[in-house]
């Protein structure tokens, strides 16, 4: 299969603690076709020092400060910097395992006619000690996979949309492929 180029989207606000351990998990991905963006919204903590000096390293990272407009618009400044066929958003404070783009571009382009692929969060704090796994097990998204949670699957609109509204899984299941 090809590989496309992955736009990691890091949309930043005084991180500094988590940085390291959270850009680390990106230099280990087993799939090395990604361009990183930051888009910094004037970090106070050192954190876009830490970035001007990846940006010097590597010429795959990008790194721009924005104004500090919200979360989302900071994920669509990153977003629209983005010349990869993939987006992946990458949450300042969390790391992946090292074959998470693996994984996310193969399931992408066994099934052309998905537009979002996702795996479970891994979250560290300060000190990169990994905290607790509470979402993939009471998220709405959790509660609704029922034991699906645990298996690779597809879920088609527009079933999966009725799936989160309800929050569980009915006795009686939707199909999923």
């Amino acid at each position: 299969m090809s590989q496309p180029l992955i736009s990691i989207c890091l949309p930043n606000l005084n991180t500094r603690p988590y940085l390291e351990p959270r850009v680390e998990s990106i230099w280990a991905q087993t799939y090395r076709n990604w361009e990183l963006i930051v888009s910094d919204n004037y970090s106070d903590d050192g954190a876009w020092a830490f970035f001007e000096d990846l940006a010097r390293r590597d010429r795959r990272v990008v790194a721009e400060q924005a104004p500090r407009e919200g979360i989302y618009a900071n994920w669509n400044r990153c977003i629209r910097r983005a010349r990869g066929e993939f987006v992946y958003i990458a949450t300042s404070d969390d790391t992946m395992a090292a074959d998470c783009l693996e994984k996310l571009v193969a399931a992408l382009q066994r099934h052309p006619d998905c537009d979002l692929a996702h795996c479970r969060l891994r979250t560290v704090d300060e000190l990169g000690v990994e905290k607790p796994d509470i979402w993939s097990r009471r998220s709405v998204f959790a509660l609704s996979s029922g034991e699906l949670i645990d298996h690779p699957h597809v879920r088609r609109a527009p079933f999966d949309g009725l799936l989160h509204l309800r929050g569980r899984l009915s006795t009686h299941p939707l199909p999923n492929c």
